[in-house]
């Protein structure tokens, strides 16, 4: 057996956290011959995202026992991060909820990539995995 592929890459806390840029990332996407471009989260959207959820959860014994509302946080977010290209405003809620759902939820997928989000019940795999099915 080869001991390597056993190795766990360990991280140095200690070791400098270096960004040469805070700019977001950014993918362009036309849907129907309309041009938007998709940025990146930033903390504000993640974290109304973030209250969302717990918003959302009703806890017993240190454990969630019910959950409502979960399923528009996602889309909210990308609300957050979807520019229109002409008038370069974000894309209103209501426009994007009357998307194709495949649609709607490869962009949500994309915007969690760039944005290094990823749910308890999901990893960076599964991600790359949804786009395009």
């Amino acid at each position: 057996m080869d001991d390597k592929a056993n190795e766990v890459e360990t991280v140095d806390m200690m070791e400098p956290m270096v960004y040469e840029s805070l700019d977001k990332a950014e993918v362009e996407i036309t849907l129907a011959g309309v041009a938007y471009t998709l940025i990146e989260a930033d903390g504000t959207a993640v974290t109304e995202r973030d209250n969302s959820i717990l918003s959302g959860m009703t806890m017993a014994d240190g454990k969630p026992v019910k959950m409502s509302g979960l399923a528009s946080v996602d889309v909210v977010l990308l609300s957050r991060c979807l520019i229109h290209v002409k008038n370069g405003h974000l894309v209103p809620l209501q426009v994007i909820q009357a998307w194709p759902y495949r649609i709607r939820n490869d962009l949500i997928d994309r915007l969690k990539l760039i944005s290094g989000i990823v749910d308890e019940d999901e990893d960076q795999e599964d991600l790359e995995g949804n786009l395009g099915n």
